[in-house]
């Protein structure tokens, strides 16, 4: 029995309606992705990484060894990737073990192996901007480059500081506040050094300052100061474009900043 062959032919609008479904389609893919991607952010950075991370300096051997570290935001294994240039192994072969770097409790930079383990936990040292570790019976330092020496929580809504009571018939006479004072900020951290001096400034009543070093406090290297003044009891540091700022003394014989609102600044003396 001969069997019948039937061809259908796909008209114009055929073919339209097919290719609109497959742009539709398309469409949706594409929408799906772009949601899934925006799903999938990153996690953020803890506030500890993010005040750490960057440029530090590695010494050794007194100071005769130098590396220029860089921590970084990448999580690796062990903690957080760091960079430096291969030819530091050689001045520094303590740098061969370690693999990543981590922020311990109280803030403070720990460089570790790939498992995590600490080859360099560092901790405060007396040397402005430096911390300071020890591994296999050799000292080591690290150099903050103008950064926080340290990660110091803040406190959101946290209250402002007291205004310290000041009584001017108390404040201390002139003749006593030339000298040497620490900066005092990031909770309690020296950032920088100051000499009040006696050398008379532009204006009357005006003494010369200098920094011994370099000051690596961004907002103080903006300020400038260049000149004090001692009036009614309290200490004015007079910025190279004229403007002041004011201190007051505290009952323990520091400077606070007055009022102490923004960023806190204490002057704690040196001994001559």
């Amino acid at each position: 029995m001969a069997q019948t062959l039937t061809i259908r032919t796909l008209t114009f609008p055929t073919l339209r309606n097919a290719g609109l479904a497959a742009v539709t389609l398309l469409g949706s893919a594409l929408l799906a992705g772009a949601a899934q991607a925006q799903g999938a952010r990153p996690a953020a950075v803890p506030p500890a990484i993010q005040q750490l991370a960057g440029a530090w300096e590695l010494i050794g051997q007194g100071g005769a060894r130098k590396c220029r570290i860089t921590l970084r935001n990448v999580e690796v294994k062990g903690g957080r990737a760091l960079g430096y240039p291969a030819t530091c192994r050689r001045g520094l072969p303590i740098l061969g073990r370690i693999s990543a770097w981590t922020v311990s409790d109280d803030g403070l930079i720990r460089l570790t192996d790939a498992s995590g383990q600490p080859v360099l936990s560092f901790s405060e040292d007396s040397e402005a901007f430096r911390l300071k570790a020890s591994a296999d019976g050799a000292d080591y330092q690290i150099d903050s480059l103008g950064k926080p020496r340290r990660y110091v929580p803040r406190i959101a809504n946290a209250p402002a500081a007291p205004r310290v009571a000041f009584d001017p018939a108390k404040a201390p006479p002139r003749e006593s506040i030339p000298g040497t004072y620490t900066m005092i900020r990031y909770g309690g951290q020296e950032v920088c050094r100051v000499v009040l001096g006696t050398n008379p400034g532009a204006a009357d009543g005006r003494f010369l300052t200098n920094f011994p070093t370099r000051c690596r406090d961004k907002g103080l290297q903006v300020f400038d100061a260049v000149a004090w003044r001692y009036t009614g009891g309290k200490v004015y540091l007079i910025a190279r474009r004229g403007h002041e700022m004011t201190l007051v003394p505290t009952a323990d014989g520091e400077w606070q900043k007055d009022p102490p609102g923004g960023s806190e600044l204490t002057l704690r003396r040196l001994p001559n």
